[in-house]
């Protein structure tokens, strides 16, 4: 049976903020997520709005002068030599985040992810989250998530830290698709570097 869009998922490496919300707080926080507008990607479908294919604008065709007087022909082709430098100036420094939001492993999917922690939280317990999708200008999406699972971490070597599987309780279903699409082009990415060998 094919596997639900909302469970499809994938590794990678974000900024996620949370807070750990107290039984009282969660009507409020719930409130905030939901009034507030959707992220939203702006664009083609295959390639999510906000995050611009620049490896493929840096590689833009020669710019056809025909039929321009040369004068005019002169200036576009400084305009275009510097838009192509800026573009690949961006796309060289598109994954450098702000230092003050440093990426985490996580396995994400428009249900869910799973992150380490510090702090064994109890199952059913609410965080109030941002999570920062990897898009150029970052895309943030808030969401109120219940701890479903956790257990002490095997793999990072550190001690003390906890893998914690995280349910989306409360997202809006915009930001649950610009999520699933965000997946679904991740893995594309991942498989083409497979497949080219990169």
């Amino acid at each position: 049976m094919a596997e639900k869009r909302e469970h499809v998922r994938v590794e990678t490496a974000l900024p996620v903020r949370y807070q750990v919300l107290a039984d009282e707080d969660y009507d409020t926080a719930r409130k905030r997520i939901m009034l507030q507008p959707a992220a939203a990607w702006r664009g083609q479908e295959s390639t999510p709005g906000t995050d611009l294919d620049l490896e493929s604008l840096t590689e833009a065709a020669a710019l056809n002068t025909e039929g321009i007087d040369p004068a005019t022909a002169g200036v576009l082709g400084v305009l275009d030599q510097k838009l192509n430098m800026i573009l690949r100036l961006l796309a060289e420094n598109r994954s450098a985040g702000p230092p003050e939001e440093p990426s985490y492993p996580v396995n994400l999917s428009g249900g869910g992810l799973m992150m380490t922690i510090p702090d064994p939280l109890e199952r059913g317990r609410k965080l109030e989250m941002e999570i920062t999708l990897a898009a150029f200008p970052p895309v943030r999406i808030a969401a109120i998530g219940e701890i479903v699972r956790v257990v002490p971490t095997e793999n990072h070597g550190e001690t003390g830290h906890y893998d914690a599987a995280i349910k989306f309780v409360d997202i809006k279903e915009d930001d649950r698709e610009t999520i699933i699409r965000y997946v679904f082009k991740r893995q594309r990415h991942t498989l083409r570097n497979v497949v080219t060998g990169t």
